[in-house]
C-alpha cells in the first residue's frame, strides 16, 4: 500500500489548492520553520484520524486539518481518506505500529515502550496474548494471596489479603495447640465431666419445660376463673344497677302484708259464702211473702214479710264486709305493682313480681360472692367497689396472654413444688461439676478468641464452651489453611504453566532479532558490515547489537548516528513482517540528523535500495546534506522533489 496523493487545504497557517502527486522516492525539502513538520503533523491525522494518541507533540495546531489522502493497494484501488475511514481501518495495523514503523516524526528513530512493543508485535505475528498472560498472573497472584504473580513466590503478608501468611502461621500453630488441649482432655477425662454437666443441662431444661407448663397452666385457669367471676360481678352489678334496695325492702314488707291479708281471706271464704247463700234464701222468701200478700193480704204474712226484711238485712251485712275486704286487697295489689314497676321488679302477679325480687337477691348475693373470690386471688386498693374493680380488670388483663398456653395441662401444685426441688437439686449438680471444669475454661476461651480473629467469618461467632466445640473449630482451621494452601499451590502451578507460555513468547520475540534475521541483515548492510547481528536481551528487555569482533553492545550505549541506523533497521524488518511481505510506504522526518556524511550517504543508499524494492518513502528534511546527496537523482527526476516553500508561498 502507498500513498498515491494527497492534499492539506487547511491546517493552521498551512493552505493549498493542489494535490501532490507521489512517487517511489519523495523528498519534501525546506528549511526549519517553513512548515515541514506542521506537513508532517497535517498528513498523520489525516491518514489515523481520531487514533493519533500515540504520536507525543501533534497538537501543535488544535484544529483538524482539512483535505484528504488517497492510498493506492496492491491490487491498484484507490482508497480516499477520510471518507473511507483511516488507515487502521483499511489495514491491519494499530496505531503504535504505525508510530513505531512506518512514519518517523522529530528526527526520532527510537521505538516507545520498546519492550511492550515488541511483545504486543509478536503477539500479532504469532497469535499469543502476552499482556493477557500478565493480566491473568496478577489475577493468579491475588487468588492464590501470593508475594509476586510468579512461581518463586509466596504466601503474602500483604494488608490487602488481610496478611494472610500471619493468619496461616497462626491458624497451624492453633491447631497444635487444640492438638495439645485435647490430649489434656482426654488425660484428665474432662469430656466425661462435660458429658455429665451436657446430662444435668438437659435435664435442668426439661424441668423447666415442664415448670413452665404448669405455671402458665395455673395462671390460665386464674385467667379463666377470675375473668368469668369478673363477668358475673359485672352482671350482678349491671341488674342492680336501677334498683333502690330501701324501696325493694319496703315493697317486700307490702308483699308480706298483702299476701298475709289474702291468706286471711281465703280462710273466711266458707263463712262469706254462707252469708251470701242465706241472703239470697232470705231475699228469695222475703220476695215470696210480698207477692203472697199481694194476691191475699193476711195478718200472718206481714209478720213474714217483717220478718224477711230483718234477716236479709242482718245476713246481707256479711257478704258486703267481705266484698270491701276484697275491693281493699285487690286496691293493695295494684299498689304494690305499681311500686315494683317503680324500682324495677314489676310483674303482672304476686309470683312474677316475688320471682324478681328473689332474683334481685341472687345478684346481691353472687356480687358479694364474686367480690370476696376476686379479693383473695388479687387482694383490693380499698373499701371502693368501683376502683377495686379497676384494679381487678387490670390483673385479670395481664393474664389475658395466657389464655391459649399449656391447653390440656392441668395446674398441680404439688407437682410444681417437686419439679421446683428438682431443679435446685440439678443446678447445685451443675455447679459442682461446673467447678472442676474452671481450669480448662480459659484455654477454651483462647481457642474462641484466636479462631475468630483469623477465621473472621462474616456474620458467625464461633462459641468454643465443649469439646464438641473444640473439634468443630479444628476442622475449620484445618479447612481454612488447606484452601489457603491449595489456593496458593493451585495458583503457583498455573502461575508455572503461564511462565512456561511467557518464556516461550520471549523466545519467539528473540525471533524476531538474532543472527540471520532480516534486522540483522538491514543493521549490518547500513553500518558497512561493523555490525553483524542484533539481539534481544530476555532478561533486560533490551535490544542488544555485536560487531565484528563479538563485542556486545546495548543499544543506549551506541553512537546517536548508530543508533538510528539500528531502529532504522529494526523499523524495517518489522514492517516487513507486520505487512505479511507486501510493501508499504515510510513518512520520514530528517531521521538521520545525527549521521556523518558518509553515514548519510550509506542510508541514503539503503533508503533507495528500500525504495528500489517496492516500498514507498516520503521524506521530509531541512538538511542541505540530504538534498545534496540525493542531486543526482533529483536532476534526473528518479525522486520526485517538492520544495516545502514554494508549496505554501
Amino acid at each position: 500500500m502507498k500513498i498515491k496523493e494527497f492534499l492539506i487545504t487547511r491546517y493552521g497557517p498551512l493552505k493549498n489548492k493542489n494535490p501532490f502527486q507521489l512517487a517511489d522516492f519523495n523528498l519534501f525539502w525546506g528549511k526549519n520553520e517553513e512548515g515541514k513538520t506542521l506537513t508532517i503533523d497535517a498528513l498523520v491525522k489525516r491518514l489515523l484520524g481520531i487514533n493519533v494518541k500515540d504520536f507525543e507533540r501533534i497538537d501543535r495546531v488544535e484544529e483538524n486539518p482539512e483535505g484528504y489522502v488517497i492510498l493506492e493497494d496492491d491490487e491498484g484501488k484507490d482508497i480516499k481518506i477520510p471518507e473511507e475511514g483511516d488507515l487502521t481501518k483499511n489495514t491491519d495495523l494499530t496505531s503504535s505500529e504505525c508510530r513505531n514503523i512506518f512514519i518517523i516524526r522529530n528526527s526520532e528513530l527510537s521505538i516507545a515502550r520498546e519492550s511492550k512493543f515488541y511483545t504486543n508485535v509478536t503477539d500479532k505475528l504469532t497469535g499469543l496474548r502476552t499482556e493477557d498472560i500478565s493480566s491473568i498472573k496478577k489475577k493468579l497472584q491475588e487468588i492464590g494471596k501470593l508475594t509476586r504473580p510468579d512461581s518463586d513466590a509466596s504466601l503474602s503478608d500483604d494488608v490487602r489479603w488481610g496478611k494472610i501468611k500471619t493468619k496461616v502461621k497462626d491458624a497451624k500453630e492453633l491447631v497444635e495447640y487444640i492438638d495439645e488441649l485435647k490430649r489434656k482432655i482426654k488425660d484428665e477425662k474432662f469430656n466425661l465431666i462435660e458429658e455429665e454437666i451436657s446430662k444435668t443441662t438437659e435435664k435442668i431444661r426439661g424441668v423447666e419445660q415442664e415448670i413452665s407448663n404448669l405455671e402458665n397452666a395455673q395462671k390460665r385457669e386464674m385467667y379463666e376463673k377470675s375473668n368469668n367471676v369478673l363477668k358475673k360481678l359485672k352482671i350482678s352489678l349491671k341488674n342492680l344497677k336501677v334498683l333502690n334496695l330501701e324501696e325493694k325492702e319496703k315493697l317486700n314488707l307490702k308483699l308480706n302484708n298483702y299476701e298475709e291479708k289474702r291468706e286471711k281471706l281465703l280462710l273466711q271464704n266458707p263463712i262469706s259464702n254462707f252469708f251470701t247463700k242465706a241472703t239470697i234464701f232470705s231475699t228469695i222468701l222475703l220476695l215470696v211473702s210480698i207477692f203472697g200478700f199481694t194476691v191475699r193480704p193476711l195478718p200472718f204474712l206481714t209478720k213474714l214479710i217483717y220478718l224477711f226484711i230483718f234477716s236479709t238485712a242482718i245476713l246481707g251485712i256479711f257478704p258486703c264486709y267481705f266484698t270491701i275486704k276484697k275491693v281493699l286487697l285487690a286496691t293493695t295489689l295494684r299498689k304494690i305493682k305499681i311500686s315494683a314497676l317503680q324500682i324495677g321488679v314489676g310483674g303482672e302477679g304476686i309470683k312474677v313480681i316475688r320471682s324478681n325480687i328473689n332474683s334481685v337477691d341472687e345478684n346481691l348475693r353472687s356480687k358479694d360472692e364474686a367480690r370476696i373470690k376476686l379479693d383473695s386471688y388479687f387482694g383490693k386498693i380499698n373499701n371502693d367497689l368501683e376502683k377495686n374493680i379497676l384494679f381487678w380488670d387490670q390483673k385479670v388483663d395481664e393474664l389475658k396472654e395466657y389464655e391459649d398456653k399449656a391447653k390440656g395441662i392441668e395446674y398441680d401444685e404439688n407437682r410444681l413444688s417437686q419439679l421446683k426441688i428438682n431443679r435446685g437439686d440439678y443446678l447445685s449438680k451443675k455447679d459442682k461439676l461446673q467447678e472442676k471444669m474452671e481450669s480448662f475454661r480459659d484455654d477454651l476461651k483462647y481457642v474462641e478468641n484466636e479462631s475468630n480473629r483469623i477465621l473472621l467469618l462474616e456474620g458467625e461467632y464461633l462459641h468454643c464452651n465443649t469439646s464438641v466445640d473444640l473439634k468443630a473449630i479444628r476442622k475449620q482451621l484445618k479447612d481454612f489453611i488447606d484452601k489457603i494452601e491449595n489456593n496458593k499451590d493451585t495458583s503457583l502451578d498455573v502461575v508455572m504453566i503461564f511462565e512456561e507460555i511467557e518464556t516461550e513468547e520471549k523466545e519467539k520475540v528473540s525471533e524476531l532479532f538474532g543472527k540471520g534475521s532480516s534486522v540483522s541483515r538491514y543493521f549490518k548492510e547500513i553500518t558497512g558490515g561493523l555490525y553483524e547481528e542484533v539481539f534481544f536481551n530476555q532478561n533486560v528487555e533490551k535490544i542488544a547489537v555485536k560487531d565484528t569482533y563479538g563485542k556486545i553492545l546495548e543499544a543506549g550505549k551506541l553512537s546517536g548516528g548508530t543508533y538510528d541506523q539500528l531502529y532504522l533497521s529494526i523499523r524495517l524488518a518489522l514492517g516487513e513482517k507486520l505487512l505479511k511481505g507486501k510493501k508499504g510506504f515510510f513518512i520520514l522526518d530528517d531521521p538521520f540528523v545525527k549521521a556523518d556524511p558518509d553515514r548519510l550517504q550509506r542510508q541514503i543508499e539503503i533508503l533507495k535500495k528500500i525504495s528500489e524494492s517496492g516500498w514507498q518513502i516520503v521524506y521530509f528534511s531541512a538538511k542541505g546534506e540530504v538534498k545534496n546527496a540525493l542531486e543526482k537523482e533529483i536532476e534526473d527526476g528518479s525522486i520526485n522533489y517538492i520544495e516545502i516553500k514554494s508549496i505554501f508561498t
